[in-house]
């Protein structure tokens, strides 16, 4: 997964990743969809990785659970977005 860090840095990428969970953070739909795409056949090809369709997929980060915590939405005026664990 070194080589996946490696390259989703050269891409300037926002990410966070814990073993072999990730997430990958883009601006816009048709982004995420572009980037998506590569990384899946990055993993697939270069790596070798299997891809488990289940777990993967493009969604807005909110209300979305990672390595056991569930994240929702917060909204502060003036702050442009931001994440918070659920408790």
């Amino acid at each position: 997964m070194d080589l996946l860090d490696k390259e989703l840095e050269r891409r300037n990428l926002k990410y966070v990743r814990y073993a072999d969970d990730f997430s990958i953070y883009t601006k816009s739909k048709k982004e995420a969809r572009k980037v998506g795409n590569e990384i899946y056949l990055f993993l697939k090809e270069k790596l070798r990785l299997p891809i488990n369709r289940e777990k993967s997929g493009i969604r807005r980060p909110s209300n979305f659970e990672m390595l056991g915590h569930a994240f929702v939405p917060t909204y502060q005026k003036g702050v442009k977005g931001g994440l918070s664990e659920k408790k």
